[in-house]
């Protein structure tokens, strides 16, 4: 037998920086990435999603709870208009693509307030908008797909699309 696409079982405590993963909770899935920090520390970043307020939000997760893991394979696909570094700043979500990596712009819940964050997807660092990096392009649109060999296909994992909503995959 073989599973399509092919995914595991894993806790999230053993997932790797930008491992895409999807899970259950309180009666909701969600999906989204494993990001962690300078210091190794994990939070999940939600990209899919019916709870608005959850969107493009760094939250955390018990390191033992089990998520289904569709691994780091996946590809980013920024479409739409280019706009400046400082569009990307006014709607979460959004990307950064710079000299020194790609970063996404999300909240982050700190001490009863949301805190703007920018998160590298391609090297584990969070930083706050006061320490963003300069210069680059940004795109509000996106989608995350991943390629199922077994079926020669693309699975179509996350997006942020002018023409649709992305609350459930």
């Amino acid at each position: 037998m073989k599973l399509s696409p092919r995914t595991e079982v894993k806790a999230f405590g053993d997932c790797a920086h930008s491992e895409f993963i999807e899970f259950r909770l309180r009666g909701e899935s969600h999906s989204g990435l494993c990001i962690q920090d300078e210091s190794g520390d994990r939070r999940f970043l939600v990209l899919s999603t019916k709870d608005d307020t959850l969107l493009f939000r760094l939250c955390p997760y018990s390191k033992s709870e089990e998520v289904l893991s569709y691994g780091t394979d996946w590809s980013l696909s920024p479409c739409g208009q280019i706009g400046t570094p400082e569009d990307a700043f006014k709607e979460k979500g959004s990307l950064l693509l710079t000299s020194q990596g790609t970063f996404m712009v999300c909240v982050e819940n700190r001490q009863g307030f949301d805190d703007e964050l920018v998160c590298r997807l391609d090297e584990a660092e969070v930083f706050s908008l006061t320490a963003r990096p300069r210069g680059g392009f940004s795109r509000k649109q996106w989608q995350i797909h991943y390629y199922d060999s077994e079926r020669d296909a693309r699975q179509r994992l996350a997006g942020k699309d002018a023409n649709e909503s992305d609350h459930e995959h």
